[in-house]
């Protein structure tokens, strides 16, 4: 079973010399857990633990002294770069508070059971400058606080808003935010608080982007020879897999047909001669598709 592919196109051959052809598309949605962010970007993911920095003392945050943060960013002349990695940039809104500063928060700070990302102010800014699909944060505050966050989800040109929701948060337990938009991707995530004066703390951040789905260069049947064929345009560095079902209404799943193909950057092509799937009986229905992995 491919656990990270999505329906990308659909075939169905009925009978001779007729053809229809659809797209499923993938639904840009809110992620329930950090399971299916890991199971939708598996080693494409990127993640960021804010354990790089080495905070001073045991007992207090590091203030930062800059309102910005990036893998560029060196921190009170003492350490950086490479603090977090590249392809983000955290930030805090300079209107919102008159000193605004990025905080590291030590392990042990208020209950945090890790090293946490912080602000003075009450918006923070994740920005992705790398392509980025999917993202997961847990976001919390500090023990016997409360607060009530607005997470905003904005497009890769950093302005469309995708969607919007509150985070409850109670002490230290973590909450998570996670998004996906295979199609349009994700550029900006904000967070606001409503009761505080401090951001939301921050801490196990991972982000990744997805293949962009196959063209579709063409489809067809042989009814001669009993085959059907696929042919598909593929990126250098993707594995791709053709599924295949005989009804799209029946419950049953997806099936591979055992082989996967490398793309080149170029088209790729797969006959089914009916020795991986069933062999076509006289009047034949099936429907393909081809997954990424």
């Amino acid at each position: 079973m491919c656990k990270r592919s999505r329906l990308i196109w659909w075939f169905s051959l009925l009978g001779p010399g007729i053809l229809f052809l659809g797209t499923g598309e993938a639904r840009a949605d809110f992620l329930p857990d950090r399971a299916s962010l890991n199971a939708l970007l598996g080693a494409r993911a990127v993640s960021e633990p804010f354990e790089t920095y080495a905070v001073e003392s045991p007992r207090d945050p590091d203030i930062l002294n800059t309102a910005t943060l990036s893998s560029a960013t060196v921190v009170n002349g003492e350490q950086g770069p490479g603090l977090v990695k590249p392809g983000i940039v955290f930030s805090l809104d300079l209107s919102a508070s008159p000193t605004p500063s990025l905080q590291w928060n030590p392990s042990g700070y208020f209950g945090l059971s890790t090293k946490t990302l912080a602000g003075r102010g009450i918006l923070l800014t994740i920005t992705f400058t790398a392509p980025t699909t999917a993202f997961g944060v847990s976001v919390k505050t500090y023990v016997q606080f409360t607060d009530t966050v607005i997470a905003v989800i904005y497009a890769a040109d950093g302005v469309t808003e995708l969607s919007r929701r509150n985070l409850s948060l109670v002490g230290t337990g973590d909450v998570f935010l996670g998004y996906s938009n295979p199609d349009a991707g994700i550029g900006r995530v904000t967070l606001t608080s409503t009761t505080r004066t401090f951001t939301p703390v921050i801490d196990d951040l991972s982000f990744g982007a997805l293949p962009k789905a196959p063209l579709v260069l063409a489809v067809g049947r042989d009814a001669a020879n009993s085959t059907a064929s696929v042919t598909w345009q593929s990126a250098p560095a993707t594995r791709y897999r053709v599924q295949w079902k005989a009804a799209l209404e029946d419950s049953a799943a997806w099936q591979d047909i055992g082989l996967d193909f490398n793309g080149t950057g170029g088209a790729l092509s797969w006959t089914d001669d009916g020795s991986r799937t069933a062999p076509f009986p006289a009047a034949t229905k099936r429907f393909y598709r081809v997954a990424i992995p």
